[in-house]
């Protein structure tokens, strides 16, 4: 009995079409909507959007209120900045020109004003985005 050589060659899969892109603008609106549906259901986790006050404790009289930015690009930026540890380009995001003269005044004069503008852009991004936000998984260098 002879043996049987013949091989069968393996069919591929026939191509996916892809969906159908919208055109128009009810289409869009239809897309659009479905992915806020989506969206709505997502756990950013914790965000205060209670002012930040820089009172007495601070060194500050009358207090000093920050806000929680209002606009998503606003907040955007300021959680990156955060997440990059610069103090200067978040405390820039976060506070207004007037704001930012007063805190300068109150610790132009100090011998460690770089690390107390750090330590308080440290204590605001806990405030807007939860304790632990300063946390690095992983430890630190001098872990």
């Amino acid at each position: 009995m002879a043996a049987n050589t013949s091989r069968s060659t393996p069919r591929k899969a026939a191509p996916r079409k892809a969906p159908a892109r919208p055109t128009t603008i009810e289409e869009k609106a239809d897309v659009f909507e479905a992915y806020r549906a989506r969206a709505a259901g997502l756990s950013l986790g914790e965000q205060s959007v209670t002012p930040f006050i820089l009172g007495r404790e601070w060194g500050f009289d009358p207090p000093l209120e920050v806000p929680f930015p209002a606009a998503a690009s606003d907040r955007f930026t300021l959680d990156i900045t955060f997440r990059n540890r610069d103090h200067r380009p978040f405390l820039l995001s976060a506070l207004s020109v007037q704001q930012l003269a007063r805190v300068f005044a109150a610790v132009n004069a100090e011998p460690d004003a770089d690390k107390l503008l750090h330590v308080l852009m440290l204590k605001m991004g806990e405030h807007f985005f939860g304790q632990g936000i300063a946390d690095v998984p992983g430890g630190t260098q001098a872990s």
